[in-house]
């Protein structure tokens, strides 16, 4: 949803605002953060700078749901500042195409989004019962690492063998 709210100093990249108090905006921040890296700064409303960089934006207001300072100075707010933040990664830009091009999809969003910002205690307990503590993306380091020492003793089994077995697999003629 466009808020009607322009602030008067904007940020350089956009900005997002969100409850740092709420456990379940806290888990999924960390994974914007992921997605969006660099691009995104996030910035919980507590947080007192937001008083002085944003004079524009109420305490009450920001207490109901996320908000996106883009670059111009306009301020979006609930599920279209959630997918336009998202939209900073190239790669996770479909979502806010879907938002902007379908009224339908964009109305059923702003709705989802408000039934999970009255409800963030039931929803955090969802997303911690079925991601766990950490909805990160996981990096796979170690399995990564072991997967790729396997193939390379597999591959050294091979050639060893076959050094052993070449002379009698190809003979002498």
């Amino acid at each position: 949803m466009q808020a009607a709210i322009k602030v008067t100093s904007p940020p350089a990249r956009p900005v997002v605002i969100y409850d740092g108090d709420c456990n379940f905006c806290k888990l999924w921040i960390r994974r914007w953060q992921q997605t969006t890296g660099d691009r995104v700064e996030y910035i919980p409303f507590q947080d007192a700078s937001i008083a002085s960089r944003f004079p524009e934006l109420r305490r009450d207001q920001l207490e109901t749901s996320v908000h996106l300072v883009l670059s111009d100075g306009m301020v979006i707010s609930g599920a279209e500042a959630a997918f336009r933040a998202l939209a900073e990664n190239p790669d996770a830009d479909w979502f806010h195409d879907w938002y902007r091009h379908s009224r339908v999809f964009a109305d059923i969003s702003e709705k989802a989004y408000g039934l999970v910002a009255r409800n963030r205690r039931i929803f955090s307990f969802l997303t911690r019962l079925g991601w766990g503590r950490h909805v990160e993306r996981p990096a796979h380091f170690l399995v990564r690492w072991i997967f790729l020492r396997g193939l390379a003793l597999v591959y050294l089994a091979a050639f060893v063998s076959l050094w052993v077995q070449i002379h009698g697999l190809i003979g002498s003629n």
